[in-house]
């Protein structure tokens, strides 16, 4: 026997009720995660080869500018969090190279890459335990 269209329904009434209670409460929808497009992807990394070619050229604060540029056309272009935070390293701007080479470890967990360059942010910093720590999860 069919379910009274009463039940068939109550998941989409349910739905809209939370919604008109959340909205009631003042709290915004969770916002959905914006998926770039590819060629919006395909943008960042023309902007993330930039960066290479300048870093390539010991252009450091130039490639940096570019890969801020591709960034901020995909800021979850893992790739030129990792490359911004060897343009900065090369600067001296540790900190900054610390956050950019973490948002990269985050983005590509089983990559050597980010953990390597946080060793060598680590050691430019005299926290040798933590350079070995980094050095022995690149092994």
């Amino acid at each position: 026997m069919p379910f009274p269209v009463c039940f068939r329904q109550w998941p989409l009434r349910a739905s809209v009720c939370l919604a008109l209670a959340a909205t009631a409460c003042g709290s915004p929808p969770p916002p959905a995660k914006k998926v770039p497009t590819r060629e919006t992807r395909e943008r960042a990394y023309r902007a993330n080869n930039v960066g290479v070619a300048l870093l390539e050229q010991l252009n450091y604060p130039e490639a940096a500018v570019a890969f801020r540029g591709a960034l901020g056309i995909d800021a979850s272009l893992a790739i030129g969090h990792l490359n911004l935070s060897l343009a900065l390293m090369y600067e001296q701007e540790l900190d900054a190279a610390a956050n950019e080479a973490a948002e990269a470890a985050r983005l590509m967990p089983s990559a050597p890459q980010p953990a390597y360059v946080l060793g060598l942010i680590a050691r430019a910093q005299n926290r040798n335990d933590a350079a070995r720590e980094f050095f022995e999860k690149v092994r």
